[in-house]
């Protein structure tokens, strides 16, 4: 099953967790596929990477646009980019990275919607009992001043 888009964030983002030097997008690209035997980040953060080549390249874009990947830039006739992931990105990965907010933006939501409703319950039995309490001491009122039943 292929991987959903931060899933594919997330294992870039730990792939570059384990690492502890600056990579250029190739190189990320082999590291995180586990293709360089020379690499020693652990096969562990590997597993069902997965992840297209030109789709490492965008998600090298957003994390370093997300401040989790300090991008160094070197023109020249190939113009090259290294990155490396900064102490945000550290966190931020070991926090459950972009999966893990969105599971605790989605499970907010959630619990903000269960409120919500809970609230607009709570308000139209409240309503209803005032206009019950209403309706009786309306009923009250008319049967004091035109019935004189209890005289």
């Amino acid at each position: 099953m292929p991987l959903t888009p931060n899933e594919q964030l997330d294992a870039v983002l730990k792939c570059l967790s384990e690492a502890s030097d600056s990579f250029d997008e190739e190189t990320i690209f082999l590291l995180c596929n586990d293709l360089d035997s020379s690499n020693s980040i652990s096969t562990a953060s590997k597993t069902n990477f997965n992840v297209p080549r030109e789709t490492v390249s965008e998600i090298l874009r957003k994390l370093e646009k997300d401040e989790f990947l300090d991008a160094h830039k070197f023109s020249g006739l190939n113009s090259l980019s290294t990155y490396k992931i900064n102490f945000e990105g550290r966190v931020f990965s070991q926090d459950g990275g972009y999966t893990g907010r969105f599971n605790r933006q989605t499970s907010a939501e959630r619990i903000s919607q269960s409120y919500e409703r809970t609230l607009a319950r709570g308000t139209f039995w409240i309503a209803l009992g005032t206009l019950g309490l209403l309706a009786f001491e309306l009923l009250k009122f008319w049967m004091d001043q035109f019935c004189h039943c209890h005289h």
